[in-house]
Order: structure tokens, then C-alpha cells, then sequence
């Protein structure tokens, strides 16, 4: 399974996001790689269903499913009571675990 991690340019949650999901995927036992791609333009960003910065992908799909339109635009994950520019890293486990489909890229260790 791809696992991809979609920002904008400069959005300032990249690094904190990108060690969420490098972390989560490794606490998750996941051996494949997180892979970054920038989203620079309305047409990309429509083509690749992306609602916002930072957007954590698995096999294609939002591993965070929302609604709204596409756009190139900063993307906000709920913190409890408060809003986050980076989900927690639980919330990305959890994602990942609900996803079952990558179980057979996890270790056996």
C-alpha cells in the first residue's frame, strides 16, 4: 500500500504531520514508506481530492475522510475541544488501524 503525505508549499505543519505519520506507520509495524508530495495548483488539487494541508494518504484515499471543496488551502484536525494543524499521532494509529488493508505490509516482530 502507498501512503503519501499531501501538502501545500510552506505550510507549516509539514514537518510535524510527516513525523506523525512516519511514527504512527512505525508504531503500526508498517514497513512501507511515507512518500511527500507537494500540491502546487487548483487542478492538481481537485485531480487528487485534496481538502487542505497537510492531507495523510493511504492506497489513494484521504485516511481522514472529509467533505468540502478542493483547494490549496490549510487543512484543520480536531484536538479534543480545540483545533489542530496536525491530527494527533493516536488519531493517525487509529486511522491507520481502521484502514485494515495494510496488514500485510506490517512486520512480524
Amino acid at each position: 500500500m502507498d501512503f503519501e503525505l499531501l501538502c501545500i508549499p510552506d505550510c507549516p505543519s509539514t514537518a510535524a504531520a510527516k513525523d506523525a505519520f512516519t511514527k504512527a506507520l512505525a508504531l503500526e509495524g508498517i514497513t512501507e514508506t511515507m512518500h511527500l508530495r507537494e500540491v502546487t495548483s487548483e487542478a492538481e488539487a481537485e485531480a487528487l481530492e485534496f481538502r487542505g494541508s497537510p492531507t495523510f494518504r493511504a492506497g489513494g484515499r484521504d485516511i481522514f475522510p472529509a467533505t468540502g471543496p478542493f483547494a490549496l488551502a490549510c487543512r484543520l484536525y480536531r484536538q479534543g475541544r480545540t483545533l489542530s494543524g496536525v491530527p494527533s499521532l493516536e488519531d493517525v494509529r487509529a486511522a491507520l488501524t481502521r484502514l485494515g488493508g495494510a496488514a500485510p505490509h506490517r512486520s512480524s516482530g
